[in-house]
């Protein structure tokens, strides 16, 4: 979480299935930081070339995000920080 101004309130999210992310060799790491419920996902692939990493995580993110199974959630005010 930055330091910046408006870095401490969610105004979307999504909730992705953990199968989902394991379809996708990824794992999904249950954290709770910075805000209840949050999940970091890990085991991204490596790629030796930096740009082949970017483009091969934005497709993996690309390919989620069209998932039928992932929700995306608009609450109806900002998910707000409290630390």
């Amino acid at each position: 979480m930055g330091s910046q101004p408006g870095r401490d309130k969610i105004h979307g999210r999504a909730d992705v299935p953990v199968r989902t992310l394991i379809d996708r060799n990824l794992r999904a790491l249950r954290d709770n930081n910075p805000f209840k419920r949050h999940t970091s996902v890990a085991d991204w692939p490596k790629p030796a070339d930096p740009y082949e990493k970017k483009q091969h995580m934005k497709q993996i993110c690309l390919d989620i995000s069209q998932d039928p199974n992932v929700k995306r959630i608009i609450p109806e005010s900002p998910i707000t920080h409290s630390a």
